[in-house]
């Protein structure tokens, strides 16, 4: 509809609308807006960095208006911060008038319902949709529906962001200006432009940067476009993207960016009242030379050089926006006064560096005008004065009195903050000067030349003006000059000194002071010596050095006195002062005190001290534990102790031990000490040493005669302290098998044993019993050497003795099994362990006893047999040693006690008429233990421990057997039985005795009764034989009425014989021969027999 009004109503005259409707924009650029130098200003042309945008066009849509065309933009380069603000895309490509070729834009598919007029377009309408806008801040679009000109305000399009958007745009390729059928006017418009029928269209941009104009350029889109973006860097679709190299249009172009220049102004001027400000009566500076120094531009800048015109004015102009510093070369004549900095288009700007002749951090923007950025300077100012000698009454600056001048005194400048600002000398007329000052408030002060002391100052003038203020005799402060100003007459006055000087020295050992002999001067360095004005006031203290020396050197004339103050560890010795010519130079008030010493101008007085050595005494008090006296390095100290000490009988001190045990006495003077220690609680008084010095021992704790001269220092006065000890063990029973001191076993104690203590030469000390623990001890022990000796309980044995330990370490020797020597006990120790051993003895007993039945067992069905007293019996030990003997009693028990462990043989003495019978072993424990050795009255082998009881080792005896019998011939009726009528007894006829072995035992012969007899027989089985007598034959045998066996008539067969038996009837008969005579013959010659 609007476009319908344009083309009907519209005047045909030029219109910078260039729209299609009457809402074209009012705003759209011209291709002449591209902004560059403006002739007419003196500016600096400065350009920034190279800045490059563009657009990229394309068709979407093949045969009708399905879809919006696509359009990119986006731009690279520029100034920091440079950003695009606005663009506008004009589709009027040739006249400003509407005509074929233009392009627009086709966004509305609704008639004007106003007007009723039908919409103006070919095919379908698009309206415009932005794709997207990524890092730009906001958008706004203006446009109007069939109008030349799209345009877009940003906010925040930074270089390098990319904006798309889709629109429709439709082609006029048919236009009659005088038709008003909107129908018809369509059918001339194409719905779908090429890239070649959008070519010719404008992109204009407009770009902002801080300190630079705005920027601003048009550029027509090309069909073929590639080449416009070659070297550029823009992020756009390429001419032929998707293969639509036909449908696509692009434009791209540099813009340059013109800097906003700068200016700066100012003055260089006689501050003469140095306010930093330029006043209406100050006086300009023409001719100064300034430079205007680039410090951070925008863009490159060379420095400025400016001078200062008649009214001492210049200006910097076309100067690129930054940080600016001005430096002014000082003025010839003029000295650095106050510079200010000024403002920039009315804002303060700048730091003005004073001192320094320069204004820094001053930042010009662009299009900034700097203005009174001014130097102040100003003219040097002088100081001058003189310094001379007093009067020899004193007077420093009297009217009409010629003073002596005192030539090279240093007289030193300082500034208003104390700041050393330079020196000079006084020449020889005692006159200072100080040129080319910078006006400002001094200090004047004068060194005091050596030799001289302080007199006085006086304050001088400027133009008559009294300017200062006198702070001492040589400092005169807050002296104001200005600009161009002189001071004068600011002296200072010296006097003539006096001087106290003197040396401390150490008196002799017997306290002697001020002895006049060099040689053997004892200087004292390091002696705080005070110097006292009239009023007792210390004006001044120094320490002597190393040859005792002091001096107070430069003092004025006055009253003094001197104070000596006694260095530590020494003791007040004397004083004495020189004469003058009137007398004594003071007055010795004591032994470090002179007073009242008045001096005049250059006298000098000596006063000299003397210092005495003090003695010292010392020692220690310890635990003794040896009882030596000697402190050795492992003994205790003991803490905490009261000594005293006494001078010549008066008591004068007392100190407590430290935890070292040691005590000291200082500051003594010389005489005769007596050292007295109160004895400890808990300790039993010790022996006591005298020291270094010599003295007296006395009992008790007292050390007396101690000669003491000064400088002495007594050591090792030591009193030796002890405490009580004890000795302890314990008695017990050893095991059975002999062990006494195994760690770990439990023994029995022994109750009631008594332990006797000796000491070193075997006296007795003391007695003790065990208690029911076996445990025994001694206690209140002085220190010494001891033995314990325990009394072996009765029927007990002796074990042995274990040596024990003193305080942990082994002492003592074991001497036999009940007394241990040598304890050595030490004061304060504890000696345990000291242990005795004992045993039960062993007892082994049995029987000597008539066996009479020969079994070797003493018991038979009817009891005992019959017991042999009297019978003797030794036992021996292993190593075959006869230990004990006994006898057996009416009962012919023995018993051998108080037996130790051991392997034990008991042999018997053969009682007189006994035989040796069957011995037997007996039992241990219930337990046979022991070997009989039969025959021998011995039993061997007895195993026996401690505590226990071997019974029924028995030795059985016999009574000897007999054997009675007699050997006769038979001449009776042969019965063997002898016939005193008939038959004859035959006298030595061998008989022989056989044990049930066949051996020969015994031999005998008849006598001339026919009788044999075997007697002291052991009961057992015998035989007996005769040897066949010469001359008779065998007749036979018999035992009592038992003939023997006629097979050996020369035998009687094994019988037995009891113990005390005697058999008597043991008879052996023979047969005599029987002659026979006759003759034998042969009938014939006789028969020879021989």
């Amino acid at each position: 509809m609007e476009l319908i009004r344009n083309l009907l109503f519209r005047r045909r005259s030029d219109s910078p609308d260039r729209t299609l409707t009457s809402r074209a924009l009012a705003s759209a650029p011209s291709t002449n807006a591209v902004r560059g130098v403006e002739p007419m200003e003196p500016r600096l042309l400065l350009a920034a960095d190279p800045l490059f945008v563009g657009g990229v066009y394309i068709e979407m849509d093949d045969g009708g208006d399905a879809h919006g065309d696509r359009f990119e933009l986006t731009f690279v380069g520029g100034a920091d911060g440079t950003q695009l603000t606005r663009v506008a895309i004009d589709g009027n490509q040739n006249s400003p008038d509407i005509d074929v070729g233009d392009v627009f834009f086709d966004t509305d598919l609704s008639s004007d319902s106003a007007t009723g007029v039908a919409r103006f377009g070919a095919d379908a309408a698009f309206p415009l949709q932005v794709i997207s806008y990524e890092g730009i801040d906001s958008y706004t679009p203006i446009y109007n529906d069939g109008g030349f000109v799209l345009a877009f305000e940003f906010s925040g399009f930074d270089a390098g962001d990319r904006f798309v958007f889709s629109i429709d745009v439709d082609e006029i390729q048919e236009y009659d200006p005088t038709e008003t059928d909107f129908q018809l006017l369509n059918e001339g418009f194409d719905p779908v432009t090429s890239g070649v029928e959008f070519q010719g269209s404008k992109l204009t941009a407009t770009f902002a940067a801080e300190h630079y104009d705005l920027a601003e350029g048009t550029f027509e889109y090309r069909n073929v476009y590639d080449r416009l973006l070659q070297g550029t860097g823009l992020d756009l679709s390429p001419d032929n993207k998707d293969g639509l190299a036909d449908r696509s249009a692009g434009t791209a172009g540099e813009i340059i960016q013109v800097v906003q220049t700068a200016e700066i102004s100012g003055h260089v001027y006689h501050d003469a009242n140095q306010n930093g400000r330029m006043d209406d009566d100050e006086d300009p500076i023409p001719g100064a030379s300034l430079i205007i120094e680039p410090i951070n531009t925008i863009v490159d800048q060379a420095p400025v050089p400016v001078k200062t015109n008649g009214q001492g004015f210049y200006r910097a102009i076309d100067l690129a926006p930054g940080h600016y510093r001005i430096v002014e070369s000082q003025p010839a004549g003029y000295l650095d006064g106050l510079d200010a900095a000024g403002t920039v288009n009315g804002i303060p700007s700048g730091r003005a560096i004073n001192p320094g002749d320069a204004i820094d951090e001053v930042f010009l923007p662009g299009d900034g005008i700097g203005i009174d950025y001014d130097f102040g300077e100003i003219k040097p100012a002088s100081l001058e004065g003189n310094v001379h000698l007093a009067t020899p009454t004193g007077d420093c600056f009297g009217e009409g009195i010629n003073h002596r001048p005192v030539a090279g005194a240093i007289i030193q400048l300082l500034d208003d903050k104390g700041n050393f600002v330079e020196d000079t000398t006084t020449d020889d007329n005692g006159h200072y000067r100080f040129e080319n000052l910078i006006p400002g408030k001094y200090s004047i002060i004068e060194i005091t030349p050596d030799g001289l002391l302080d007199g006085g100052a006086q304050v001088g003038n400027v133009r008559g003006e009294l300017r200062g203020r006198l702070d001492n005799a040589n400092r005169i402060s807050n002296i104001t000059v200005g600009s161009d100003e002189d001071g004068v007459a600011f002296d200072f006055c010296d006097v003539e000194p006096v001087d106290i000087t003197g040396e401390v020295q150490l008196g002799t050992p017997t306290g002697d002071c001020f002895v006049e002999d060099e040689e053997n001067d004892r200087p004292i360095a390091g002696v705080l010596i005070q110097l006292l004005d009239a009023n007792d006031k210390v004006i001044s203290e120094t320490l002597t050095n190393q040859q005792g020396e002091y001096a107070f050197l430069d003092l004025p004339p006055s009253t003094y006195t001197v104070v000596e103050h006694t260095p530590e560890n020494l003791l007040e010795g004397g004083a004495r002062v020189s004469d003058l010519e009137v007398g004594p130079a003071g007055i010795v008030e004591g032994p470090n005190r002179v007073s009242e010493i008045t001096l005049g101008p250059g006298q000098a007085a000596d006063v000299d001290f003397c210092e005495l050595e003090p003695a010292t005494l010392g020692g220690f008090v310890y635990h003794d534990r040896d009882n030596d006296g000697v402190f050795d390095g492992e003994e205790t100290p003991i803490s905490e102790v009261n000594v005293s000490l006494y001078l010549d009988g008066a008591f004068i001190d007392t100190a407590f031990t430290d935890e070292n045990g040691a005590y000291t006495f200082s500051d003594l003077t010389a005489g005769t000490y007596t050292i007295v220690e109160t004895q400890p609680l808990g300790w039993v008084d010790g022996k006591d040493s005298p020291g270094s010095l010599g003295g007296v021992s006395v009992e008790p704790d007292s050390i007396r005669s101690v000669e003491v001269l000064y400088g002495d220092h007594g050591v090792q006065y030591n009193f030796g302290e002890l405490m009580r000890s004890t000795l302890s063990g314990n008695v017990h029973l050893g095991s059975p098998e002999g062990d006494c001191f195994t760690e770990g076993a439990v023994y029995a104690a022994i109750e009631g044993v008594i332990v006797e203590l000796l000491d070193s030469s075997g006296n007795l000390v003391d007695v003790t019993t065990t208690n029911e623990n076996g445990d025994y001890g001694f206690a209140d022990l002085m220190p010494g050497v001891y033995s314990v000796r325990e009394l072996t309980p009765a029927g007990l044995l002796d074990g042995g003795a274990q040596v024990g330990t003193v305080d942990g370490t082994t002492s003592g020797t074991v001497f036999g099994a009940n007394e241990i020597r040598t304890i050595e006990i030490i004061s304060g120790s504890s000696a345990a362990d000291y242990d005795f051993c004992e045993f039960e003895p062993a007892t082994i007993s049995g029987f000597v006893y008539h066996d009479t039945d020969n079994d070797g067992n003493r018991q038979t069905a009817d009891g005992a047999e019959p017991a042999i007293d009297g019978v003797t019996l030794t036992i021996f030990d292993e190593n075959g040693t006869a230990i004990a003997s006994t006898v057996t009693d009416e009962n012919g028990h023995y018993s051998f006690e108080g037996l130790r462990k051991g392997n034990y043989r008991i042999v018997e003495r053969q009682p007189s008429g006994w035989l040796d019978g069957k011995d037997s072993a007996g039992v241990i424990n219930n337990r046979p233990i022991g070997i009989a050795e039969n025959p021998g009255d011995s039993i061997r082998d007895i195993a026996i421990n401690f505590g226990e009881t071997g019974n029924e080792y028995n030795f059985g005896e016999l009574q000897p057997a007999e054997i009675a019998g007699s050997v006769h011939a038979d001449y009776g009726i042969g019965d063997c039985y002898y016939d005193e009528e008939f038959d004859e007894l035959l006298a030595d006829v061998t008989i022989q005795l056989l044990d049930e072995s066949g051996n020969v035992v015994a031999e005998t012969t008849t006598n001339a009764m026919g009788e044999y007899e075997f007697t002291g027989l052991t009961p057992g089985s015998y035989s007996v034989r005769e040897l066949q007598p010469e001359g008779y034959f065998d007749g036979g045998s018999r035992n009592g009425d038992v003939l023997s066996d006629t097979d050996s008539p020369n035998d009687i067969e094994l019988f037995t014989l009891t113990s005390g038996q005697r058999l008597d009837d043991l008879v052996f008969c023979e047969e005599p021969p029987v002659e026979l005579s006759g003759y034998v013959f042969q009938d014939g010659p006789a028969i020879s027999l021989a």
